[in-house]
């Protein structure tokens, strides 16, 4: 499934199915940007969020015990954005405790992991010192087979990761222990479509979308105030054509407009929020050339960038965010200097000065400079120091690092670019900032023994 769609004869390989393990397939996508915004309408009037139970401490996901979930609570009202409102946000008054690393913050790395497609996956919980970059791996909460994508609330008190299922996906949501990393399973709904590739979260906190490879289903799930997660309130197809295969979801600042970046119609499908609905925007999809796997907005959201899977290239796009409207500009840029194929994830740094793609193919992280005025990537640097098949990388929250994931790479065509025993571990980059270059930290930190791979790679800083 989620192969890269574009050369079935990689099944395993690219992009969306790669879920090997747990994590199945999909790319990560960081997508764009969390910004605070409202949906527009102002929220619902249903009831506010009960107390609910305390999160016991049970076995872990998907295996033994299902591990003490959290009490029902109220539903919450749900936001509508047709009033032009700004939507209630999760309370934060009983926020986590003072951190231990510099600047007294704690940072975590967060990752999906799994020995490989169709096996048990597991989320390992590691702290990041902030001052050296260094890697002390913490908690491991086992879950659901083909677990892939991650996202955080805007709050920073719950996770939610989706699976590669078939026939039905899984969405589960999970609080995050703020001292110790440690995870608690609050519940995990159906999504009632196969093979989610990518889970994104509404800037209000009270709506998670999910995208699903096969059918090109894109769902929309409510969240409550204490995580629980619904089963769909929406279900749209991102494209009439036949194969769409969406692989991300993302929100602008706003909350109000949605992207799906679909890369078998190769094509970005461009949703609005409204009445607690997904309504196709006008025009409802942004044709690519090449088959568009992921989508970041730059810092201030007049441009977005996407990185195509077989082309391994990027695209950009001005965005006008009054309409939730995305436009292409100029030509695709080639990403990646030896091997096409593979192209995986891409982030603009928190500075809006670079940005980051990966090339699974060939083991490379590769930075682009950004023209503040015309918002023009230029090629600037690459490095391929200790990495291999890179599929999902994430930057912590101050832009001071870079953290990818590796997995074997035995499928490269090109013999220098076969790696196949560099899966299952994290790399830390620092990052100049003033041009973007990577710099490796010290010896790459195994979260999977053997030939594992790591799907997704998110951070969180307390």
């Amino acid at each position: 499934m989620r192969r890269l769609s574009i050369l079935s004869f990689l099944p395993l390989l690219f992009a969306c199915t790669a879920t090997t393990s747990d994590g199945t397939g999909g790319q990560s996508g960081a997508g764009g940007s969390a910004g605070t915004g409202g949906l527009g309408g102002s929220t619902g009037t249903g009831g506010s969020s009960g107390t609910g139970g305390s999160f016991g401490t049970g076995g872990s996901f998907g295996t033994g015990g299902t591990g003490g979930r959290s009490g029902s609570g109220g539903a919450g009202g749900a936001p509508n954005d047709d009033a032009g409102g700004t939507p209630d946000r999760p309370s934060t008054a009983d926020g986590p405790p003072s951190g231990d690393v510099a600047g007294n913050r704690t940072a975590y790395v967060f990752t999906t992991s799994s020995t490989g497609y169709g096996t048990p996956g597991r989320i390992t919980s590691l702290k990041l010192d902030l001052a050296t970059g260094a890697l002390t791996k913490g908690p491991t909460t086992n879950g659901r087979n083909n677990l892939f994508y991650g996202a955080f609330s805007p709050d920073k008190k719950y996770l939610f990761t989706v699976t590669e299922e078939a026939p039905s996906a899984h969405l589960s949501s999970f609080f995050v222990n703020a001292g110790s990393g440690a995870l608690a399973l609050i519940n995990d709904v159906a999504t009632g479509a196969s093979n989610a590739e990518h889970v994104a979260v509404h800037p209000s906190g009270q709506w998670a979308t999910v995208a699903h490879f096969t059918g090109g289903q894109v769902t929309l799930h409510p969240v409550q105030g204490n995580g629980t997660v619904g089963a769909p309130a929406d279900t749209k197809l991102a494209a009439t054509t036949s194969g769409p295969n969406c692989h991300q979801t993302v929100f602008d600042s706003s909350g109000s407009s949605l992207f799906v970046p679909c890369l078998g119609a190769r094509l970005v499908a461009q949703f609005r929020l409204m009445n607690n609905m997904l309504t196709p925007n006008t025009p409802a999809t942004v044709s690519v050339v090449g088959q568009i796997r992921h989508l970041a907005f730059g810092t201030d959201e007049l441009f977005a960038y996407g990185v195509t899977e077989v082309q391994a290239t990027l695209v950009t796009f001005t965005y006008d965010k009054a309409a939730g409207r995305l436009t292409t500009v100029g030509s695709p840029i080639p990403a990646f200097v030896t091997e096409a194929g593979g192209g995986g994830h891409v982030i603009v740094h928190p500075s809006g000065k670079f940005l980051f793609v990966s090339s699974r193919f060939d083991n490379k992280l590769v930075t682009f400079s950004i023209n503040a005025g015309t918002g023009a990537a230029t090629m600037a640097s690459s490095t391929d120091d200790s990495l291999s098949y890179p599929r999902d990388f994430a930057l912590d929250p101050s832009g001071a690092y870079l953290i990818a994931g590796t997995q074997p790479n035995s499928v490269a065509t090109m013999v220098p670019n076969k790696r196949p025993d560099g899966g299952g571990k994290l790399v830390v980059f620092r990052i100049d900032q003033n041009n973007g270059s990577l710099s490796r930290m010290s010896t790459p930190t195994t979260v999977e023994s053997g030939s594992g791979s790591v799907w997704w790679v998110g951070t969180l800083a307390f």
